[in-house]
């Protein structure tokens, strides 16, 4: 007797649109029995994202405007409204019990009030590695850090506004003081106790996987058909963090290399970070073309996933992704005389990209490294292990 099927509804709950291509891949690979609807916590970084694909993806879309955290105590009465009128309109939403809660974002009160007020609902939370160290720590753990301190508006949110609201997570709003002050938020309680089942995202590159690991799914989001008349590129992903002495002579130094090792044959192109628009005019950008197409980085390595032969960045997290959609990508965040503890942040994040990825020079030729075996059917697997979770949790 063959077992039925039934159907269920995944409410996956995400903000910073980062984490966009995580929820289209696994709604557009869902099977037939799992419907998704997206509930959005809206970060400001949404202005720069082409949205009309979503409508064919997700059969509810719903925006939140979200709540930040107080960074003084003036603002906590601000923060207390916010929360109370947001948590009416999310017991509005039309989430029945048995529906699942599929978060892809953490330290985020949209999220916070959705799993609270949707407490008995079965809730699964996919983590990246590269943040798992630190999604939950204690205050004694936060205050080991170097100059590691809860600000008092933290202690506010942490015994006051988070009790009042009988949020489902409690959490720590700290301050670290490095060569370059820092600050940070943490979960209180290690979320393997706060939501039903969690899954660690995994790069491409991890061969191993455990039994609470999977795969980022990136590279199913590729064209089927990757044949182009188009010019292969070179991109770099420019940023305007400024860290140290010489920043913008750094990066001029590595695109003048990359310059003159891909110029004869490939399009040179720059995408600029959104908050730091002019950034570009402190380097020289010589044989290179600013690439202004609407959408987020994520968007336009999709888009030219075919055409691209390298991706480069000196500080860029898009790397991440690029990596994970099975793309040569390359850091030189070793190069820039950063900070140690920056320098080593940057390193746990790609742990496990090929040696290969991280740059040693500014006049290094990139080496070839070999590409990801199966990256479609890695992805394939992954999905498969979520949505079989989904289907039995």
């Amino acid at each position: 007797m063959n077992r039925t099927i039934l159907k269920k509804t995944v409410w996956i709950i995400m903000g910073h649109p980062l984490q966009l291509p995580l929820a289209l891949a696994i709604a557009r690979e869902a099977p037939e029995n799992l419907q998704c609807n997206l509930l959005v916590s809206r970060h400001k970084m949404w202005k720069n994202i082409e949205t009309a694909e979503l409508a064919s993806n997700f059969k509810i879309i719903i925006f939140f405007e979200p709540i930040y955290y107080a960074d003084s105590i003036l603002e906590i009465g601000k923060i207390i409204f916010a929360l109370i009128k947001t948590r009416k309109m999310i017991r509005k939403l039309p989430i029945k019990t048995e529906d699942i809660l599929l978060s892809l974002e953490v330290w985020n009160y949209v999220e916070n009030l959705i799993t609270t007020v949707f407490a008995k609902n079965k809730q699964i939370l996919l983590c990246p590695e590269g943040i798992r160290p630190f999604v939950s720590m204690s205050s004694e753990k936060i205050k080991a850090l170097p100059g590691g301190r809860i600000s008092k508006a933290g202690y506010l949110h942490h015994f006051f506004i988070e009790p009042l609201l009988q949020l489902k997570k409690l959490t720590f709003f700290y301050w670290v003081k490095t060569p370059r002050l820092d600050h940070g938020i943490a979960y209180e309680q290690d979320i393997a106790k706060l939501y039903d089942r969690v899954l660690i995202l995994k790069s491409l590159f991890k061969t191993d996987l455990a039994a609470g690991e999977m795969h980022y799914p990136y590279p199913i989001l590729k064209k089927a058909d990757e044949k182009t008349n188009e010019q292969k590129r070179i991109v770099f992903f420019l940023t305007g963090y400024v860290k140290n002495e010489n920043y913008y002579g750094k990066i001029s130094q590595i695109l003048s290399n990359l310059k003159r090792i891909y110029s004869a044959a490939h399009l040179l192109e720059i995408r600029l970070n959104p908050n730091y628009p002019d950034a570009y005019r402190q380097i020289d950008t010589g044989g290179w073309v600013i690439n202004r197409e609407p959408g987020n980085a994520e968007q336009y390595l999709i888009r030219h996933a075919s055409e691209i032969a390298g991706a480069f960045s000196h500080i860029s997290t898009t790397m991440i992704f690029a990596l994970n959609l099975g793309l040569p990508a390359y850091s030189y965040h070793r190069c820039m005389d950063f900070e140690q503890d920056y320098v080593a942040w940057h390193d746990n994040t790609y742990r496990d990209a090929p040696s290969e990825f991280f740059m040693k020079s500014f006049n290094q030729t990139p080496e070839p490294y070999q590409p990801i075996p199966d990256d479609i059917g890695r992805s394939r697997q992954s999905l498969n292990k979520l949505y079989e979770i989904l289907q039995n949790v």
